[in-house]
Parts: C-alpha cells; sequence; structure tokens
C-alpha cells in the first residue's frame, strides 16, 4: 500500500465512503481497506465516521 493510497483511504472515509468503493478506487481489496482502517480509527460505518468528523470539526 502507498502513502497515497493511504491518503485516499482516510479522505474517502471521512467522506463517508464504504469499503468497497474504498477499494474499487484505490484498487486494493476490501479486506485491505478494512484492515487498514481498523488500525487507523476508522472503523465502522462510512457515514457514522463522516457525522464524527463534522462533530469534531465544529
Amino acid at each position: 500500500m502507498t502513502d497515497r493510497q493511504r491518503q485516499k483511504i482516510e479522505q474517502m472515509r471521512r467522506e463517508g465512503m464504504g469499503y468497497k468503493a474504498i477499494a474499487n478506487a484505490t484498487e486494493l481489496s476490501r479486506d485491505s481497506v478494512r484492515q487498514y482502517c481498523r488500525l487507523h480509527g476508522l472503523a465502522g460505518y462510512g457515514r457514522c465516521i463522516a457525522a464524527m468528523q463534522k462533530g469534531m470539526e465544529t
């Protein structure tokens, strides 16, 4: 996994995207995306992650 792919995962997750959509966009497996998200506090439903990020900004 490249640094660019990591950045893209974090960006897309914070926008509320799901694992499968991110995997398709980054050309990684869904399981790789999910594992990365788990290890970096981005696990769960994409919409919930996006909502938490918006709550932190205000």
